[in-house]
């Protein structure tokens, strides 16, 4: 009965319209609930607000170091969906890219989550498709140990129908591929 309450208490919460900041306060109790489901819903509430509010990840960062060693788990986990250092385009604007030619140097790690395998392409400076490592089957990682701030990596399926563009900013970057977005 107990669990049933918090849980239903947790989702009308978070269904509300509340602000960013009282959902996360509102999922951050909910992570040491005695319910492995209660915490399991708050762990999938705060990826999805880290995806949608990008001040998230920040507040998470300082959490990093909380006492219960379980909280900890779960906010290296939910911090772990972050994808950054990148930009995403569509891939439809693939003729009208080219990477930069000069900027700091990066390490660039794809993953892939989903269900399907993928390839990865960097766009070189004249707007050509490099192949890079060739795929990456679904569950794996690859790291490309150094590239460079503005460059283009393309990520296609199996039959080289682009899937998404990536433009790398100027930091260290993980793209966790989850499938292309949906169109709206």
């Amino acid at each position: 009965m107990v669990f049933f309450v918090a849980f239903l208490l947790f989702t009308q919460l978070i269904a509300n319209d509340e602000n960013t900041s009282a959902k996360v306060e509102i999922a951050l109790e909910q992570l040491g609930h005695k319910s492995y489901k209660v915490r399991e819903q708050a762990t999938k509430e705060l990826i999805k607000l880290l995806n949608e509010d990008e001040t998230v990840a920040k507040k998470l960062k300082k959490l990093t170091k909380h006492q219960d060693p379980e909280i900890r788990l779960r906010i290296k986990k939910v911090l772990e969906e972050l994808v950054v250092g990148l930009e995403w385009m569509d891939p439809a604007n693939e003729k009208l890219m080219k990477s930069g030619k000069s900027g700091k140097a990066v390490k660039l790690e794809f993953i892939n989550k989903s269900k399907q395998a993928i390839k990865i392409y960097w766009i070189d400076w004249s707007g050509r498709r490099k192949p890079w490592r060739g795929k990456i089957e679904p569950g794996f990682t690859e790291t490309c140990e150094r590239s460079f701030e503005s460059h283009v990596w393309l990520v296609t399926d199996t039959n080289d129908k682009g899937l998404g563009i990536y433009v790398l900013k100027n930091e260290d970057a993980r793209l966790i591929f989850k499938g292309a977005p949906k169109k709206e």
